[in-house]
């Protein structure tokens, strides 16, 4: 089977953008050929389009570019990029049996291709903006046409599922979640022995994340003990306001602000780590706690998204989101009694349910489904 990816975020280097978009690929291509197009604007560029091919990991990676300009609308230049980028995967000989496309942006292009080229295509939904209720008219027509006309719509979350029905968004619904890579795993020799305990946070210097409830929130806790520190790992704009509000708090020496980081360089700091903790305001279904849990490392995380659909007593506590007491309660509690859960079982149960393989086959099961589905109603 072969299978294209219209990614409407995509990493490159240095930049970790819709990781979790590759991640599915990268699932998927252990049982697929698979290819994938991600375009996005430039400003003042010369040429209306340029075009690259390459192969990154296991993946054909069509990339382009398209000349943007200030103030006018370019959404029509996107979408004929992806439709050119489709016709050069064509003549190259990669016909695909089904695409799958991934955000908001990317289901007009696919609906075009589909009514051009009976391709059926599904579409995974990851955006915040519905449960921040954020969606403009734009973006809602564009999700409207991309969801309403696919085969199946995948959402990451039910949570993600229930806020774009309540756009008026309608479709057909499975939901499939994110995707670990195998770098995350259980390694009990790796245990963190040193008497401090130590916690983890990963996450992007942004307001969404709530980095600041979590700096009140040690705030309360090294008022009340000792014997801590707590690493945050994350770029972005509001580094800088974070690193002078731990300072303005006298709390250098137990909050360490480490920068961004590999997925390997973070594996291992889950591993050697007594606790995972994650504040956000809002999510779907944040990649970082399925990593945190199939390393076997239980999690203090807030009631938003998808969160309470992953975290249960068996590997974690849940908090309201914007109360640094409750927070600070929370990961006291861990700091005592972190040991108590069973992480090779917690390890397991996530792997299960969001390695790579496990991932991978369901995508393809979904696949098959439709394409047999449309075999059939042909004949």
């Amino acid at each position: 089977m072969k299978v294209l990816f219209i990614a409407g975020w995509f990493p490159e280097v240095g930049n970790y953008s819709g990781i979790f978009i590759k991640e599915h690929a990268l699932a998927v291509a252990k049982f697929c050929d698979v290819a994938v197009i991600h375009g996005k604007g430039k400003r003042w560029q010369r040429e209306r389009y340029r075009f690259s091919l390459s192969v990154e990991d296991d993946l054909k990676v069509l990339r382009f570019s398209y000349r943007e300009i200030p103030l006018l609308p370019s959404y029509n230049s996107y979408i004929k990029g992806i439709v050119i980028g489709f016709e050069k995967l064509l003549s190259e000989g990669f016909r695909p049996d089904i695409i799958h496309a991934n955000l908001y942006k990317t289901g007009i292009p696919a609906y075009i291709i589909k009514k051009r080229y009976n391709i059926p295509y599904v579409f995974t939904e990851h955006y915040s903006g519905y449960a921040r209720k954020t969606i403009n008219k734009k973006k809602l027509k564009m999700a409207k046409t991309g969801i309403e006309n696919a085969d199946l719509v995948l959402p990451v979350s039910n949570s993600l599922k229930e806020d774009i029905l309540s756009y008026g968004i309608n479709g057909s619904f499975e939901i499939v979640p994110n995707v670990v890579s195998d770098n995350f795993y259980y390694n009990p020799e790796m245990k963190n022995m040193s008497g401090i305990k130590k916690v983890l946070c990963v996450a992007a210097m942004h307001p969404k994340k709530n980095i600041p409830n979590l700096i009140n929130a040690c705030k309360v806790i090294h008022n009340i003990r000792q014997g801590w520190t707590l690493d945050i790992v994350g770029e972005g704009e509001k580094l800088k306001e974070y690193q002078k509000m731990v300072s303005d708090l006298s709390l250098d020496k137990f909050i360490h602000f480490l920068g961004g980081k590999q997925k390997k360089e973070i594996a291992y700091l889950m591993q050697t780590s007594d606790f995972f903790v994650l504040p956000s305001k809002y999510e779907n279904l944040p990649c970082v706690l399925l990593e945190s849990l199939s390393c076997g490392l239980p999690v203090v995380a807030t009631k938003v998204g998808g969160i309470p659909e992953i975290i249960n007593e068996t590997n974690g506590i849940l908090v309201e989101p914007d109360n640094p007491k409750e927070l600070a309660q929370a990961m006291l509690y861990m700091m005592d009694n972190a040991d108590r859960y069973d992480r090779q079982k917690i390890s397991l149960d996530a792997k299960n349910r969001y390695a790579y393989e496990a991932i991978g086959k369901q995508i393809i099961s979904i696949y098959e489904k439709i394409i047999s589905y449309r075999k059939v109603s042909k004949d």
